[in-house]
């Protein structure tokens, strides 16, 4: 029907606002860093979030506050509550004038036997706005680990090294590295692959490394990664450029690596260090786009397919307004009178031609009327079989907007480096973009070969 066509295009032009309104970046700065595992397995949970701020955001430093989310959001989004059984404690603390920390505590130790992991959804709040963000923690005892999307080691390495002992962030980020060499693109601790699985470092490969060694090793992986950016670097000598570690760190960027200045230009290294946090700002504010952007499509999609087990099972999802109720009605009175004047004509015609045949055509008609007064003429009766009065319904087609959606939804999976949920959506793309629109299908297959070429590299 008509209007069911403008209700679908409406739909559509709504994802596609709903699109565009999560890529438009946002000019929120306040984020939620990377967890640090306080805590050893088979102990009560105690863990701290760095809050990273930015001088915009001092108006709003007062205004902070813990945002709690319940267990319906959890259900909502699909992930685990396990996290509320233990009835965790979260609060929001001041370590100093301009920085916090959430503090997340439970009571007593949380069963690990079936699962290592738990997830936890935290939430900050302040006077003009607000940020979530999802943690899965490590609290149990585990022999290998793999990397989630956009993952990085030293946020891995904050939440193993509760399990090696004595080891400080240097010492285990070398021990990982040493355990799984495999893992690392070109050999560079921060371009660590996504699905790869770490292996814990043992006891041998950790009582091999020194202090020393880890910290020059950590120098020297910042350095060749700024090289590799095109950023102008001083060379330092070894023995005086120094990593800051967790025990030296104050609470805020304990779970990120922090090259110290040396004996070169203070500016130079508080312009990197800036650049960085920077950096990962954005991407945190891209995942909780995408996060948020995906949970918009799901809904929007489970309306539709509600809608379309409503058409199919003769049923009216929305409340009737006048073009729904007055529509079919229509329609059937518009077929009647076709029909009516289909009839009107053939009779016309039949009659127009049984006036012209000869004296022997006429005897047969007579006779035949005679006969059987009901029967209709020849001609009108094949012209009537070779009608065909039944309306079959028109063929469904594919819907390019949403094929578009998805595109969208792919090139923003490419952003944020999450590779494999962007080739799932390609191909779900190239499945049927070939019966709906050509250009789809080479912009599809343009981004394939992206993520192909950077998995090659």
């Amino acid at each position: 029907m008509p209007w069911r066509c403008v209700l679908q295009t409406l739909f559509n032009w709504l994802v596609l606002a709903i699109v565009i309104f999560f890529m438009v970046p946002s000019s929120q700065a306040v984020t939620l860093g990377s967890p640090i595992i306080l805590s050893k397995p088979k102990e009560a949970l105690r863990a701290e979030i760095p809050v990273r701020t930015g001088a915009e955001d001092k108006p709003y430093m007062e205004s902070l506050a813990i945002d709690p989310v319940a267990k319906t959001e959890y259900e909502r989004l699909g992930i685990s509550p396990r996290i509320l059984d233990y009835k965790p404690s979260i609060t929001l603390k001041r370590n100093q004038p301009d920085q916090f920390l959430i503090v997340v505590e439970t009571e007593s130790p949380i069963d690990a036997d079936n699962d290592p992991f738990i997830d936890i959804i935290l939430g900050l709040k302040w006077s003009n706005g607000g940020v979530a963000k999802t943690y899965s923690l490590m609290v149990g005892d585990v022999n290998k680990v793999t990397v989630r999307p956009g993952q990085s080691l030293s946020e891995i390495a904050s939440q193993i090294r509760p399990q090696l002992g004595n080891a400080d962030l240097d010492e285990t980020l070398l021990a990982l590295y040493k355990a799984n060499p495999d893992a690392f693109i070109g050999g560079s601790i921060h371009r660590l692959r996504a699905g790869a699985q770490l292996n814990k470092p043992d006891a041998s490969v950790l009582s091999s490394i020194t202090p020393a060694q880890a910290k020059e090793f950590v120098q020297e992986a910042n350095q060749a990664w700024r090289e590799q950016r095109g950023e102008s670097t001083q060379s330092t000598s070894p023995n005086k450029a120094v990593s800051q570690t967790p025990s030296a760190a104050s609470g805020v960027g304990e779970d990120r690596l922090r090259i110290g200045p040396g004996s070169g230009d203070e500016a130079e290294t508080r312009r990197y260090i800036e650049e960085i946090v920077a950096q990962e700002k954005a991407l945190a504010q891209t995942k909780a786009r995408v996060a948020e952007l995906e949970k918009n499509i799901a809904d929007l999609q489970k309306v539709l397919e509600a809608r379309k087990a409503a058409l199919n099972a003769g049923e009216q999802p929305l409340p009737k307004s006048g073009m729904d109720q007055w529509g079919p009605a229509v329609v059937g009175l518009g077929l009647t009178a076709i029909t009516g004047l289909l009839l009107w004509w053939l009779a016309r015609y039949s009659r127009r031609a049984e006036s012209q045949p000869s004296e022997s055509t006429v005897a047969d008609a007579g006779s035949m009327a005679s006969a059987n007064p009901a029967a209709i003429p020849p001609n009108a009766a094949a012209i009537l079989s070779s009608l065909d009065l039944n309306l079959s319904p028109p063929p469904t087609q594919h819907d390019a907007d949403a094929l578009r959606v998805k595109l969208n939804l792919a090139k923003a999976y490419i952003t944020i480096e999450d590779f494999e949920a962007a080739r799932k959506a390609l191909e779900e793309i190239l499945l049927v973009s070939s019966q709906v629109d050509p250009q789809i299908t080479i912009a599809a297959r343009g981004l394939m070969a992206e993520i192909n070429q950077r998995n090659d590299h």
